[in-house]
């Protein structure tokens, strides 16, 4: 489908008179004719010569001769003879490529391609290399980094077959440089780095060495610490299985039972893998009793929770209590009376209820006996508190004391600090990002729609949503913070798309923008007034009308009457030659439009013509 250049010749008719003893001579009168016209180029040939150099274990150049004319080069790669697909492009101005992200040991097959005046060579000869067997040119693989603490992060990563040692490198700054960190003698991969501010992001990668040099570098990975004063944190993001792990470093590990289960309904967390389901007054999740659970002196809740029904009668989602729904020590829970509050020696209420069928962020801070709730990031409520006595119990998540329940719920991203939080922390962790706002849609042609929206600063990413109908819409795609714009050029004409857009900030998932519907263009139409007209003996000029939205036209040819069509060229105009024909033959011609998104159009009714004797 590629476009065929169209070429201007100037064709010199000698036209002579034949005298009557049959001689033939040329005269002053004889006419010198100058005749454009139209002639479909011919794919060029191939590059030749292609010899291809093995210079490492993971890298090959390739070279070639020089095709006249080059546009661009285009290098195959295979793994092996024959099965070559297209790799990149390159300069038509250079002969040279190097591909030095080879697996070694393997082997790869290599062919190399020509572009001259839009049309593309068939392959050139085939080169086969096998690489060799050294791995210290692979970087190594699987490093992964893990916050334990508010100033500790444990790295990992795969063995390297071929590293005597490792080179940690580390950075504290998004897009700032890394610097060395530490010396790991092999065979170990892990390492854990001490000494980390609170609440900081920090990237990583690691690099193997030998006698034969030093690897490229892994793919960086990255954690975050956590606030200071984290005693325990439940993420709830195993999926499966009867336990949740503690991610603070302590190890406080929540046991599920009574019908507590994982659930794919979670909070609007980037990445976040599930949450945790309370359907009934025996469902909870336990903790084996700590100090740090009875909530003496400074503290901070922070948890996301979701109530699945109106309530029936009060719920409990957290505390200390003794069984039975006994004596208590604290609470977080909600009643009609109390409303969503902080139980202990007395209730401090939020002022309002959890809504129903929404996530919403819940936190409690407490400083000096004085305690401040908030919900989604924003403070609501502040006054004393103070808790009950202490219960020598477990701490219970999802059902306090195993008290009756007045609704099912789910609970999320669970975290207890020894500190009370500052009211930007909480903001951070609770409040969403505002929505992308202005989301346009625009059809391009008939096989691409782009957006456009207006997002608001500190975007991670953006999270693009695509459907058939509107608010169907599935995941589709991550897109960068850097752009709010977005093109899908791979779509069907005269199909119906619809589309939404989120962004992520702080890790947290905004709610959808607004939605846009809109449908492709159609396919360009069939071209009509098809013309075919014999010029001489090998050749027949076809001509129609021009197609709104056109760029280009196939012509496809059938000869003597055949009902098989054949392409037979390309053109960006409305005519064209067709040449290279038999001398009284009959050829018919059919004609299709292509626009911009190379969506073709209906075929034209043919047009038929034969070629002079």
């Amino acid at each position: 489908m590629s476009t065929k250049h169209i070429i201007k010749v100037l064709i010199l008719s000698l036209f002579a008179i034949v005298n009557l003893n049959g001689c033939v001579t040329a005269t002053e009168n004889d006419d010198v004719a100058s005749v454009e016209q139209e002639v479909v180029a011919i794919p060029p040939p191939p590059p030749t010569n292609l010899v291809a150099t093995i210079v490492s274990s993971t890298r090959v150049t390739l070279t070639w001769d020089p095709v006249p004319n080059a546009q661009v080069y285009v290098i195959m790669k295979g793994t092996a003879s024959g099965n070559e697909t297209s790799y990149t492009t390159w300069p038509g101005t250079s002969t040279t490529f190097t591909d030095g992200y080879l697996t070694p040991g393997a082997t790869y097959s290599w062919q190399v391609k020509v572009a001259v005046a839009n049309e593309v060579s068939g392959p050139s000869n085939e080169q086969i290399t096998v690489m060799p067997g050294s791995t210290i040119a692979v970087a190594p693989t699987g490093m992964t980094a893990n916050a334990t603490s508010s100033s500790r992060i444990a790295l990992s990563w795969d063995t390297h077959p071929s590293a005597a040692k490792y080179y940690l490198y580390q950075r504290s700054t998004v897009g700032g440089s890394f610097n060395y960190l530490a010396t790991v003698v092999a065979p170990t991969t892990t390492y854990v780095v001490g000494g980390l501010m609170a609440s900081t992001t920090y990237s990583f990668y690691v690099v193997a060495q030998n006698s034969e040099g030093s690897s490229p570098p892994s793919a960086a990975a990255s954690a975050t610490t956590f606030s200071a004063g984290l005693e325990s944190y439940w993420t709830f993001d195993e999926d499966t299985g009867s336990t949740a792990a503690d991610s603070s470093g302590f190890g406080r590990t929540a046991t599920l039972s009574g019908g507590a289960a994982f659930s794919n309904d979670k909070a609007p967390i980037i990445d976040n893998k599930s949450a945790v389901t309370f359907p009934s007054s025996t469902a909870v999740a336990t903790v084996a009793n700590s100090a740090s659970f009875a909530l003496f002196g400074d503290f901070t809740i922070s948890m996301w929770v979701k109530l699945v029904a109106a309530p029936t009668g009060a719920v409990h989602l957290l505390g200390q209590r003794a069984a039975g729904c006994g004596a208590l020590g604290w609470e977080l829970a909600q009643d009609a009376t109390n409303q969503l509050h902080m139980n202990g020696v007395a209730p401090l209420s939020f002022g309002q209820s959890l809504p129903v069928g929404t996530w919403t962020h819940v936190a409690v801070t407490s400083t000096g006996g004085t305690a401040q709730l908030y919900i989604n990031g924003a403070q609501v409520a502040t006054g004393a508190y103070s808790p009950g006595p202490r219960q020598a119990v477990p701490l219970q998540i999802g059902n306090a004391g195993t008290c009756a329940q007045g609704a099912g719920h789910l609970i999320d991203e669970l975290r207890l600090y020894s500190r009370g939080l500052a009211a930007s922390e909480i903001a951070t962790q609770g409040t969403l990002p505002p929505a992308p706002t202005n989301l346009v849609a625009t059809n391009v042609n008939s096989a691409q729609q782009d957006l456009a929206w207006v997002a608001g600063a500190g975007a991670q990413k953006y999270l693009i949503y695509k459907g058939t109908a509107s608010n169907n819409q599935t995941f589709l795609t991550s897109w960068p913070a850097t752009t709010s714009t977005y093109s899908d050029g791979h779509l069907m004409p005269s199909t119906q798309y619809s589309w939404k857009v989120r962004v992520v900030r702080n890790n947290l998932i905004s709610n959808f923008s607004n939605e846009q519907v809109l449908t492709t263009l159609p396919a360009p139409g069939a071209p009509t007034n098809v013309t075919a007209i014999a010029a001489s003996s090998s050749r027949i000029d076809v001509a129609w009308s021009a197609v709104t939205g056109a760029v280009k036209y196939y012509v496809f040819q059938a000869a003597n009457g055949s009902a098989t069509y054949t392409f037979k060229g390309t053109t960006v105009s409305t005519t064209f030659a067709a040449s290279g024909l038999t001398a009284n033959t009959a050829y018919s011609y059919k004609v299709q439009a292509i626009d911009s998104g190379n969506s073709a159009g209906a075929f034209s009714t043919p047009a038929s013509a034969t070629t002079l004797p």
